[in-house]
């Protein structure tokens, strides 16, 4: 029998049989899927679901690595590149349960299913993400004090992510999800890690455009560190302000020197190249954030 290894020509075959949009699953566990909401993570091809808990009578969010199709696409994937997805839903499943803190995504539940395999139920945050938002206001940028508010919420979710020794590496609007009154919650932590987890394969892990310099340099692995999460927060504060990703720094300056230069001071330093002259962490960013008002 002649067996056909899969390479780049005939993966995007299977890719884009594998991929197709599956029905929205009835039930996952004891929990009534309402609606499927999306990709979370494109790392590990989450899929988060809005469902309801009879026994709470509450809405609340489920996190599944696929549907059948995806999951056994990834499994192939798996055998190629030597991950293992499931393993980051169960890692971000310990994280979570290592964290209580009002900024950051509660995790209510995990298991596993016969048809979706590994799941997280978190709670659910109804009025969508930052990306949501930004969108939203486009070029304007967001209301300063929404901005200030954001922020230090999501600075005070890394500080207590830092505490106790993780990195949280992927740190970007989609991440941080808002409710109703714009109180901002962190989530996504499977790619998470304890400092000292310096290993090649960690370069790159995150989003582009989001990512510390260090964190995509597999040379200099070594020196991420909380300044690298503090960049990726320094980068999301800027979208925040000016809409897009960081570009035309000049104008950009301009634009927000008559209401508020020291934010844009703020803004500046959180994003240095180098990381010898950022903010050292998220502690430290935070109280130059509560200086200004």
């Amino acid at each position: 029998m002649e067996i056909t290894l899969l390479n780049s020509e005939n993966y995007s075959i299977w890719h884009e049989w594998l991929k197709g949009q599956p029905p929205v699953p009835e039930t996952i566990g004891p929990y009534k899927i309402i609606e499927r909401l999306g990709t979370d993570n494109p790392n590990y091809q989450a899929i988060v679901y809005r469902a309801y808990d009879a026994n709470t009578g509450q809405d609340i969010a489920i996190k599944v690595l696929g549907d059948p199709m995806e999951s056994f696409e990834s499994s192939i994937l798996n055998v190629l590149i030597g991950e293992d997805s499931f393993d980051e839903l169960r890692k971000e499943a310990a994280t979570l349960a290592k964290i209580d803190h009002p900024n950051i995504v509660k995790i209510l539940d995990s298991n596993e299913d016969q048809i979706h395999g590994v799941y997280l139920v978190m709670e659910w945050i109804p009025s969508g993400s930052l990306r949501d938002e930004i969108i939203k206001y486009g070029s304007s940028g967001l209301p300063l004090s929404n901005v200030l508010s954001i922020m230090k919420g999501v600075l005070s979710a890394l500080e207590a992510t830092h505490e106790i020794g993780l990195l949280h590496r992927d740190v970007k609007p989609e991440n941080i999800l808002l409710d109703r009154q714009k109180k901002p919650y962190l989530t996504d932590f499977g790619i998470a890690f304890e400092f000292g987890e310096m290993f090649k394969a960690l370069a790159g892990r995150g989003t582009d455009g989001y990512m510390a310099p260090e964190q995509r340099d597999e040379d200099h692995i070594e020196k991420i560190g909380p300044y690298s999460d503090v960049y990726s927060a320094g980068i999301v504060l800027f979208e925040m302000l000016w809409g897009h990703l960081p570009g035309t720094a000049g104008l950009e300056k301009m634009h927000l020197d008559n209401q508020a230069s020291e934010l844009v001071e703020v803004t500046t330093r959180a994003i240095e190249v180098d990381f010898r002259k950022r903010f050292q962490s998220a502690s430290e960013m935070l109280r130059a954030l509560q200086y200004l008002c």
